[in-house]
């Protein structure tokens, strides 16, 4: 391309210079001193063809027809030198023939410029063409780029899947699920807002152990404190879990498996870590499972990826007495930026190995329970039937059920049911 443009450089200016040789031509009769003018120009003309010839040699592209143009201007130069030179002694055959080869010249060089900007026009438009081609071959790379990106993520999501599964064989998740959707809007805020939580919630590295009589909604109580802490926590860098133990599943809820449940809750749309990767790889092939302490390294490591992170663990009476202390155990390790809340009935005495303990108990407020039961009347087409005729109806029944219940949610709910 730059080699064209260096063509048509040199055509323009044989023209300008051919030109100028016409203006000579005009006035030669009576100026003699234009006849050294005229034939300097011719001889500038030289060097500029043959830097002309070597560009179009240089040039594949260039045709036959360019080198046949430049060997005619090449012969009317020599002749017009010949003729200026031989005008002084020879004026009749210079007159006559002198314009006839100027005009030539300035005509063959007039057609190459032409030419030669029509070829350039022509390669413009290729590489337009070569753009345009190109462009399409970026815009289908990134395609293509995009794809492998997306395949990319979905390989991993796979196999973060995998890890997941593998590690981790009991979710939580649902569990917690399942009593978030059965439980009574409204209820449990007296727990939130009790003063000895808020002095767990706010600090860290302490346990709170809630104890109270079967019945008391204690499961109910600590789904609510996970939801509360979880809302919390996409705000904030902190990590919630939670753990609910069942004397029916004491067998697959051994304390490596719970370690490893809780993991599964810390690395909720994070990276699972080069820890629970290689203890994937280590054990999977063999069909083997990781040991309590492994399931403690990979649930530590995830620990420190937070600021801060909460362990609910209800129903700690249910659990096997040795599994239970082993549990414990574990619990107490889990270092300064964790705080454990654990639910349980009274006769099992809290283990003063954990740190910064404190006690709470859980019953059913007469709030609660009255909340409850007016969801029970509204949904029960006979009550709200006998409430709406005699409205006096709905008091007496708050009275008498929380008069029987003692504190006991459980035994409201069979009393309203």
């Amino acid at each position: 391309m730059a080699e064209a443009l260096g063509i048509v450089g040199s055509i323009i200016q044989l023209v300008d210079t051919a030109l100028k040789t016409r203006d000579y031509v005009e006035g030669f009769r009576n100026a003699p001193q234009e006849q050294k003018k005229l034939l300097a120009e011719m001889e500038d003309l030289r060097p500029l063809l043959g830097e002309l010839l070597e560009r179009i040699t240089a040039t594949p592209d260039m045709g036959q027809q360019h080198r046949h143009n430049h060997g005619v201007v090449l012969g009317s130069i020599d002749r017009v030198a010949g003729l200026v030179n031989a005008g002084v002694t020879n004026f009749p055959i210079l007159a006559k023939q002198l314009p006839h080869e100027i005009k030539q010249i300035a005509s063959i060089a007039s057609s190459m410029r032409y030419q030669m900007i029509y070829a350039i026009t022509g390669v413009l438009r290729t590489l337009s063409s070569v753009n345009d081609v190109a462009n399409t071959v970026n815009s289908g790379v990134a395609t293509i780029g995009d794809a492998i990106s997306d395949q990319q993520e979905r390989i991993n999501f796979v196999k973060r899947t995998q890890i997941i599964d593998f590690l981790s064989a009991i979710n939580f998740f649902l569990r917690q699920a399942v009593i978030s959707r059965a439980r009574q809007a409204g209820t449990g805020e007296w727990l939130l807002a009790h003063p000895r939580f808020q002095e767990w919630k706010s600090s860290t590295g302490r346990t709170l152990w809630c104890y109270g009589i079967p019945g008391a909604g204690k499961t109910v109580l600590a789904s609510i404190v996970v939801d509360h802490l979880s809302a919390a926590s996409q705000v904030d860098d902190v990590g919630v879990a939670c753990i609910y133990l069942s004397h029916k599943e004491a067998e697959q809820q051994t304390p490596a498996r719970l370690m490893s449940g809780l993991w599964r809750q810390l690395v909720l749309g994070r990276d699972v870590g080069s820890v629970a990767s290689k203890l994937y790889q280590q054990h999977c092939e063999k069909g083997t499972t990781p040991s309590l302490d492994e399931a403690f390294d990979v649930l530590r490591f995830a620990v420190v990826q937070h600021s801060k992170v909460y362990i609910i663990v209800d129903a700690i009476d249910e659990y096997p007495e040795a599994q239970r202390r082993i549990l414990l155990q574990y619990l107490a390790m889990m270092g300064s930026t964790v705080g454990v809340m654990i639910t349980s009935r009274p006769h099992i005495t809290a283990d003063v190995s954990l740190p910064n303990l404190s006690a709470l108990e859980i019953r059913a407020t007469e709030e609660d329970i009255g909340r409850y039961v007016d969801a029970q009347i509204e949904i029960s087409p006979r009550l709200s039937k006998h409430v709406q005729i005699r409205p006096e109806l709905r008091k007496d029944i708050h009275s008498k059920i929380t008069d029987t219940v003692d504190g006991m949610f459980l035994l409201a709910k069979l009393h309203a049911e």
